[in-house]
């Protein structure tokens, strides 16, 4: 089943989530326009069903077409930067790994269709200059089933932390495992920069895009 998998938790003030909460809805509107036969799955933890913002949008989900629910056990208690790989759990295939707080578009609805198409296995958006991953935002697999996430944490979060700053940057466990799962295997890469001022702060366009007319990741309030 073709599947788009996010992560879901919750941490800190309204004023802080909040653009998750709006980001489910977004999301969802956005998936029946641009990815109207791709299924939806949510992984959640107790963070969400213990706040009322967040309950109240796992019953609204509950009511959505074509939307799964999972709640993750056992790994509420752990950092942020390793919920946010909650989505790593999905067995689905084609599987895409998406932001909450980043609603779909055309253009990234287009990609994937080619990618489709592709003989590559992975479908992996990047940022230039610095030619890093998106980690699991911008990240497609077909034919591929990566290893347990949760059997991965627990065996190696400890050396994660002592190869990298994991509090300066929450996207470095996401490429990590990754780059450890999808090392061997043929990637469609699509390069792509963010604009950081201005009126289209938080907009990721994809390189060749001089207009900048289309959007490829579009992130609420910005990044």
């Amino acid at each position: 089943m073709k599947t788009i998998s996010y992560s879901f938790f919750l941490s800190g003030t309204i004023s802080s989530f909040g653009k998750y909460i709006i980001g489910v809805v977004e999301t969802i509107e956005s998936r029946n326009i641009f990815f109207p036969n791709w299924n939806i799955s949510i992984y959640y933890d107790y963070t969400v069903i213990n706040n009322k913002y967040g309950y109240q949008v796992l019953q609204w989900l509950k009511t959505q077409k074509d939307v799964d629910l999972h709640l993750v056990k056992d790994m509420e208690e752990y950092p942020i930067y390793v919920k946010a790989g909650y989505r790593f759990l999905s067995r689905e295939n084609p599987v895409l790994f998406r932001d909450l707080d980043s609603p779909l578009t055309l253009l990234d609805s287009d990609n994937v269709e080619n990618w489709l198409n592709s003989s590559e296995k992975v479908l992996q958006y990047y940022s230039v200059p610095n030619n890093t991953s998106f980690a699991g935002g911008g990240t497609g697999i077909k034919d591929i089933t990566l290893s347990d996430y949760q059997f991965f944490v627990s065996n190696s979060l400890s050396k994660f932390k002592q190869l990298y700053n994991a509090d300066k940057d929450a996207r470095n466990f996401d490429e990590w495992y990754l780059s450890i799962e999808l090392k061997d295997s043929l990637k469609l890469s699509i390069p792509m920069v963010l604009i950081k001022k201005g009126s289209l702060r938080g907009r990721w366009y994809m390189e060749k895009d001089i207009s900048k007319k289309n959007p490829l990741l579009s992130f609420i309030n910005g990044q």
